[in-house]
């Protein structure tokens, strides 16, 4: 999927309600929404389950939340994702939003950018999600005013496990 634009969330792909979604060996870049607004630049999930693998989202933007992906309330694997180059207000790579059970296995998120002055999660943002499990997964580059690699708010919870966080970096000091 590529060079997707639309008014609605979801400009290169949109999920909703959708039981055993599944991607595999894509690619969807360089997707924006008409006048850059609408959570998820490249592609927006909305209360569905399933799985990404092995899914490359690059070059990806919005100026709302979750410039490569956005998961709202939906429980979803992902298993060698590379989110690469994306941009969003918050959440530049990916953001989860709420619900339990999000697995981010083997994946690589980087060089993505949280671009709004006091925007946050310039890698990853999860924001009132329960239980989510980050393992061997790579932040590498990303750049946020708040956890340039990673923001966890509005009691979210979940663990890391040898996972890796290297040059991440405040845009101020980048």
């Amino acid at each position: 999927l590529s060079n997707g634009a639309g008014y609605n969330p979801g400009s290169g792909a949109r999920v909703t309600g959708c039981q055993n979604f599944s991607m595999v060996d894509c690619s969807v870049r360089d997707c924006r929404p008409y006048y850059g607004s609408g959570n998820g630049g490249g592609m927006f999930v909305s209360t569905s389950t399933g799985f990404l693998k092995r899914v490359s989202i690059r070059n990806c933007s919005t100026d709302s939340a979750g410039g490569g992906i956005y998961f709202d309330n939906s429980p979803m694997e992902l298993e060698r994702v590379r989110v690469t180059n994306c941009r969003a207000a918050w959440g530049g790579g990916l953001v989860v939003f709420g619900g339990t059970g999000v697995k981010i296995i083997a994946c690589e998120i980087e060089d993505n950018t949280a671009t709004a002055l006091s925007g946050g999660g310039g890698g990853l943002w999860l924001r009132t999600a329960n239980s989510v499990h980050v393992e061997k997964t790579l932040l590498r580059g990303n750049i946020g005013a708040q956890g340039s690699a990673l923001l966890i708010s509005d009691n979210s919870t979940g663990r890391i496990n040898t996972s890796l966080l290297v040059r991440n970096g405040d845009p101020m000091t980048s």
